[in-house]
């Protein structure tokens, strides 16, 4: 029994396979940017997913980098996260104020959660880019 212990790999749900198995099963998913990577189990009615964390015991340092970057990259497009329009810091909107359309920065910087520019408030979106345009040519007339 200890024998196989070595060579077999699971999640928390006690799904075992081998390590060459599930080794390509990651390769697999990693390749389609599948991240979380989900337990192998034939009939998918398993919800586990792989931690970097349990990653570590199985994959290599280039695969966990790979996981990492699929891990952040998903994060980072959720509708939730925004770019500081200042310092370019990731910023994630609060649940808690829906309505508010903007998100300010422990720089100083409001965000408008919409489009991603200084916050333009009361100016929709799609009219902020050309009163930027009228005050950049006004500040450059006044120079």
């Amino acid at each position: 029994n200890s024998h196989f212990q070595g060579r077999l790999f699971s999640l928390s749900c006690g799904h075992f396979a081998c390590r060459s198995c599930w080794l390509k099963h990651c390769t697999f998913e990693l390749a389609r940017e599948f991240c979380p990577i989900s337990c192998p189990v034939q009939n998918g009615d398993c919800n586990e997913k792989l931690t970097i964390g349990r990653a570590t015991t199985l994959l290599s340092d280039s695969a966990i980098g790979i996981m990492v970057e699929h891990e952040w990259g998903r994060k980072l497009r959720q509708k939730d996260n925004v770019r500081c329009a200042g310092c370019k810091r990731w910023m994630q909107r609060s649940n808690a104020y829906r309505k508010v359309m903007s998100a300010s920065c422990s720089c100083g910087c409001f965000t408008c959660v919409r489009c991603g520019q200084r916050e333009h408030t009361p100016l929709l979106c799609k009219d902020a880019d050309v009163w930027s345009e009228i005050r950049s040519k006004q500040n450059g007339q006044l120079s």
